[in-house]
């Protein structure tokens, strides 16, 4: 199911997450709601990526990350996802 970036916040944006790796000019975070995982994406573009504060080991909400895209899993299924649209 695709959220809205309302919906996303509402349920997702206090969310702690952490860095857990960089691949390819794109930040990846992860974080746990219950027995949920999240994951969100911040980056894809070498002209943005300076923007990006990395401290390791320190948690901030999603609601704080300039991301591109967060999905939500229980397992290995997806159950939602948000993915900023390009202009």
């Amino acid at each position: 199911m695709e959220l809205t970036e309302e919906q996303l916040f509402e349920k997702y944006g206090k969310v702690k997450m952490k860095f857990s790796y960089y691949y390819k000019y794109a930040f990846h975070f992860t974080g746990k709601k219950g027995k949920l995982d999240v994951f969100a994406m911040v980056g894809g573009n070498p002209d943005e990526i300076y923007r990006q504060q990395i401290v390791a080991g320190e948690k901030c909400p999603l609601e704080e990350l300039d991301f591109n895209s967060v999905t939500i899993r229980d397992g290995e299924e997806i159950l939602e996802e948000f993915i900023i649209k390009a202009m």
